[in-house]
C-alpha cells in the first residue's frame, strides 16, 4: 500500500509570494463635523478681559445658514420619500433635523497608506459613519529573502487617515482650479480635509496575526471649520435650534473646556497623543487631569475608529519568548524566574485549572544594553528619580525660569503634568528597529543620552518620575497613599506594551493607566483604553502575575481586580509570607538605575529660532515640489498668504506657544482667534496644528505631507503656515506647525 503524500512543510519564505496585507474599516465615532458658523470655524472669541463674546452678525448669519440647510434637508426627504427617507436616515416617526444636519455636515473618507501603496474608502455620512470596507494591499515588494526576523524588523507601518470629503457644486467650480471648459464637464470638484490620523506598526500585525478594536485617532489640537464632540459634563442644551444641535459640540480651537488630540507620534509610535493630545480631538484647552472619572469624560469626545488588520494567508505567529541564557543574576533567582515564567504560561491557579491566555504578556528578567538578564524590579528605584528641575531653565541669575512654552507667568514646575509632557517628547524607537534583537531594556541615564526607546523606557521613566514625586510630597493633593506599578501587557495598536498605573488601594475606581509614550492618561474604567489586557504588575520589591480569565483594566477596576495581595488572582514573584533569609538567598541585587540624572540645559532661543527657520523654509521648498508633481501642465504657482505679514505671523506663533502651555496647565487659558480672523475677512481657513518630537526633518516633511493640503487645486489658493519650536532638556524639542489652506469667500 503506497504511503500518503506529505504535505510541504510550508515557511515564511515560501507563504509571503501570495501575501496581501487586509485592512477592514468598519465604523467611526464622533468624527469633528463642519462648522458652518463662522468662516475660520469659531463660534466665539474672548476680549481681554477673558470674557467670552459671541458675533450678533454671526450668530445672524449662523440661523440663516441652519434655516436654509433645514429646508434643503427637507427638501431633500420629500423628493425621497417614496423610496422611504426614515429608512434611510434611521427614524421611524419625527424628523430629526439634528441628526440630519451631522450626517450633512461632515462625509468621512479613510485613506490607507502602506510604503508606496494607497487606497481609500468610499465617503460615508454623519459624524458616526459606517463602512464596512476592505481594502487590499499587495506585499509583493516584500517577498525577496524575507525571514521571521526581517519581518519582526520592518519599520513600515500602516496609517490609517481620516479626511472629510467635501464636494463643490458646478457653478463653484472653478473654486478648486476648474475654469472655462473643465468646468462645463465636471459636477464638482472633491476637497479632502484632514481630521486626523493613526498608524499601526506592520510588524505588530505579524506578531499578532490580527489586529482588531476602536483605535483612538490623533486629531490636530486646532482644526479650522470644524466642530468636535463635547464630553458630558460640558453638554447643555440650546433651546434655539442651532443650540439644539451644537450644544454638545465645540468648534475645535478656542472654545474652553475642550481637550487637544493631537500627538506626536512618530515612526512606529503607538497610536493612542500625544497628535498632542490623543485626550480628544480638539481645542487644545483642555485641563490637564490626574483623576479617573475627568479623564473618562475627556476621552468619550474623543474620535475612534474601528479597525481590523490581518494577513492573507496567515504567516506563523514569531516565538518571542527568549530563553534567560545569560543573566546579571544569581543561578537561585534565574531558576525560580524560569519556573515562575513556566508556570504563569501554563497550568495553574484555581482548582478548575486555570490557562493562561495565548496572547497574555509575562516578564520576570529583561536584557540590558549588555544582552545580560537582569531581574525586571530592578529598574524601578525606590526613592524615584528627580525629574528636570527649574534651574535648568533659569538663563539669568535670580531670575525667572522661562519654561518650554515660554509662558513665564505659568513657570516650570516638578509636577505630574511636566514629567508626562517631558517623557512623551522623547522620540519613539521600537528595539527590534534600533538594535535588531527581540528587546533590550536602557536605564533612564542611557535612554536620555540616547535620546530614544520604546515603551519600557518611557513608561520605566515616567514611574520613576512619579515615584520621586510621592516620596518628595509633589503629589497631587500631597497624598502618600497612592501606589504606582509599572505595567506589562497586551495594547493596541502595539502589541505587546508597558504602561504605569497610577492605584489607590481600596478605591480602584480611581486607578489610571499612563501610556508614557504620548503622555496620555486612562481611567481604569473606560472601556476605551487601549491597553487590552493586563499582565504584569511590578513593584521594585516584586512581580505579579494576572491569573484572572479577563484582563481588562476595565473588568479588574470594577471587580476588584487590582488587589495584588488577593492571592487568588495574582501569583507574586516572591510569595509575601517568605522569610528575610529565603529572600535573602536569591541574592536580589540593588536598583540598577542612576541615583542622580544628568540633564543638558535646554537649547536657547537662537537655537530654537534658527530651527524655526530651517523648518519653515523646508516645508515651503517640498509643498511646491508637490504642487509640480500634481499639476505638471498647469504651471500652478505655490503661493503663501499675501497677509502673511509680521502681526499675523506673530498672532500664529502665539497660538502655538499658548498650545504648548496649555499641554501641562491645571487651568489653561481660551486662546483668541479674534485677531487671526480680522486679518483674514477676505478668506475661508482650513488650517490644522501638528505637534511632535523633533527627530529629522524628514519625519517633519512626512506629517505635513500627510495633511494632504498640498493636492487643493484651486486656482487662488493661498498656504498658511508657522512654526514653533519649543526647548526641553537634553536636546529634546517640541516642534508645533500651524499649516492649511485660505481660499476666497463668495468664489
Amino acid at each position: 500500500r503506497p504511503m500518503p503524500a506529505r504535505r510541504p512543510v510550508l515557511t515564511a519564505n515560501s507563504r509571503l509570494t501570495p501575501q496581501r496585507l487586509l485592512i477592514q474599516v468598519i465604523e467611526a465615532r464622533n468624527v469633528p463635523m463642519r462648522d458652518k458658523s463662522g468662516r475660520n470655524g469659531q463660534d466665539y472669541y474672548e476680549d481681554d478681559n477673558g470674557r467670552r463674546r459671541q458675533d450678533n452678525n454671526r450668530r445672524s448669519n449662523q440661523r440663516q445658514d441652519f434655516e436654509a440647510d433645514d429646508q434643503e434637508l427637507l427638501n431633500e426627504m420629500a423628493r425621497t420619500s417614496k423610496g422611504g427617507a426614515a429608512d434611510r436616515f434611521d427614524f421611524d416617526e419625527d424628523i430629526d433635523l439634528v441628526g440630519l444636519r451631522e450626517r450633512s455636515r461632515v462625509s468621512p473618507v479613510i485613506k490607507i497608506s502602506f510604503r508606496d501603496h494607497e487606497a481609500k474608502t468610499a465617503p460615508a455620512e454623519g459624524t458616526n459613519a459606517r463602512w464596512k470596507e476592505t481594502i487590499t494591499m499587495p506585499l509583493e515588494d516584500l517577498t525577496s529573502d524575507l525571514t521571521p526576523q526581517r519581518l519582526l524588523e520592518m519599520n513600515d507601518n500602516i496609517y490609517v487617515s481620516l479626511f472629510d470629503e467635501v464636494r463643490i457644486k458646478q457653478g463653484n467650480a472653478s473654486r478648486r482650479g476648474v475654469s472655462g471648459r473643465d468646468a462645463g464637464e465636471q459636477e464638482g470638484m472633491l476637497e479632502q480635509r484632514y481630521l486626523g490620523q493613526l498608524s499601526i506598526p506592520f510588524s505588530t500585525v505579524y506578531k499578532a496575526g490580527r489586529v482588531e478594536g476602536f483605535f483612538k485617532v490623533m486629531t490636530p489640537d486646532v482644526t479650522m471649520g470644524y466642530a468636535a464632540k463635547r464630553g458630558k459634563k460640558n453638554s447643555g442644551y440650546d433651546s434655539s435650534s442651532q443650540g439644539a444641535s451644537r450644544s454638545a459640540w465645540a468648534g475645535i480651537g478656542g472654545i474652553p473646556g475642550f481637550g487637544g488630540g493631537n500627538t506626536p507620534s512618530g515612526g512606529g509610535r503607538p497610536s493612542s497623543p500625544r497628535g498632542g493630545g490623543d485626550d480628544g480631538g480638539g481645542g487644545g484647552n483642555a485641563a490637564f487631569s490626574t483623576s479617573a472619572q475627568e479623564l473618562m469624560i475627556q476621552g468619550e469626545s474623543a474620535t475612534y475608529l474601528k479597525v481590523m488588520c490581518t494577513l492573507d494567508p496567515h504567516l506563523p505567529a514569531p516565538n518571542l519568548d527568549v530563553d534567560i541564557v545569560q543573566a546579571d543574576e544569581s543561578g537561585k533567582l534565574v531558576r525560580h524566574a524560569r519556573h515562575w515564567l513556566a508556570k504563569m504560561r501554563g497550568w495553574h491557579g484555581d482548582k478548575d485549572g486555570f490557562e493562561s491566555r495565548e496572547d497574555r504578556v509575562f516578564e520576570a528578567m529583561v536584557p540590558n544594553m549588555h544582552g545580560e538578564h537582569v531581574f525586571l524590579s530592578r529598574y524601578l528605584r525606590p526613592a524615584g528619580q528627580a525629574p528636570p528641575s527649574d534651574s535648568l531653565y533659569r538663563w539669568e541669575e535670580g531670575g525667572a525660569p522661562k519654561p518650554p512654552s515660554g509662558d513665564a507667568s505659568y513657570g516650570y514646575r516638578q509636577d505630574v503634568a511636566h514629567c508626562a509632557r517631558f517623557v512623551s517628547m522623547i522620540p519613539f524607537l521600537d528595539d527590534f528597529k534600533a538594535f535588531k534583537e527581540y528587546d533590550m531594556w536602557c536605564t533612564s541615564g542611557q535612554f536620555l543620552d540616547i535620546l530614544a526607546g520604546d515603551w519600557g523606557e518611557h513608561a520605566v521613566l515616567l514611574w520613576n518620575y512619579f515615584q520621586w514625586l510621592k516620596v518628595n510630597g509633589k503629589w497631587p493633593g500631597n497624598r502618600d497613599d497612592v501606589v504606582f506599578y509599572l505595567v506589562i501587557g497586551r495594547a493596541i495598536p502595539e502589541g505587546h506594551s508597558v504602561y504605569v498605573l497610577q492605584y489607590y488601594p481600596g478605591d480602584p475606581r480611581t486607578a489610571v493607566f499612563w501610556n508614557a509614550c504620548t503622555g496620555h492618561a486612562y481611567g481604569a474604567g473606560d472601556p476605551r483604553c487601549p491597553l487590552q489586557d493586563v499582565g504584569c504588575l511590578v513593584t521594585p520589591d516584586n512581580i505579579y502575575g494576572n491569573t484572572q480569565r479577563d484582563g481588562r483594566p476595565q473588568v479588574l477596576s470594577q471587580s476588584g481586580g487590582l488587589d495584588v495581595t488577593d492571592a487568588s488572582r495574582w501569583q507574586p514573584f516572591f510569595n509575601p509570607k517568605m522569610s528575610k533569609d529565603k529572600r535573602d538567598a536569591f541574592r536580589v541585587g540593588a536598583s540598577i538605575q542612576e541615583p542622580v540624572l544628568d540633564y543638558l540645559r535646554p537649547a536657547n532661543d537662537t537655537t530654537c529660532e534658527e530651527l524655526q527657520e530651517q523648518l519653515e523654509e523646508l516645508i515651503k521648498t517640498h509643498l511646491r515640489g508637490w504642487r509640480e508633481k500634481l499639476r505638471q501642465s498647469r504651471g500652478a504657482k505655490t503661493k503663501f498668504t499675501e497677509f502673511m505679514k509680521i502681526e499675523l505671523r506673530n498672532r500664529l506663533a502665539e497660538v502655538l506657544e499658548q498650545l504648548e502651555s496649555n499641554k501641562v496647565s491645571s487651568n489653561p487659558k481660551p486662546i483668541d482667534y479674534s485677531r487671526i480672523r480680522q486679518q483674514t475677512n477676505d478668506r475661508e481657513l482650513h488650517a490644522v496644528t501638528l505637534n511632535f518630537p523633533y527627530t529629522d526633518t524628514e519625519a517633519v516633511l512626512d506629517k505635513i505631507k500627510t495633511v494632504g493640503a498640498h493636492e487643493c487645486m484651486h486656482d487662488d489658493v493661498q498656504y498658511l503656515l508657522a512654526v514653533h519650536v519649543a526647548p526641553y532638556p537634553c536636546g529634546i524639542f517640541s516642534v508645533w506647525v500651524y499649516y492649511g489652506t485660505a481660499l476666497p469667500i463668495g468664489r
